[in-house]
């Protein structure tokens, strides 16, 4: 997973394993971040998932 503070620009990744869903810590309150999803194996990484956003409360 990829987390940014902007829609493209992601600062941080996010190693989470084969799961359905994940928690992201250190997310400041009133910031929107940017959220994209990849899969990866032995053949490489796939190409991102769409885009969400969320700011955090």
């Amino acid at each position: 997973m990829y987390v940014g503070e902007a829609p493209g620009l992601y600062t941080r990744t996010v190693t989470v394993g084969n799961v359905t869903s994940s928690t992201v810590n250190s997310l400041t309150v009133g910031r929107m971040y940017y959220f994209v999803v990849t899969a990866y194996n032995s053949a490489g990484e796939s190409t991102p998932s769409n885009m969400v956003s969320k700011t955090i409360q």
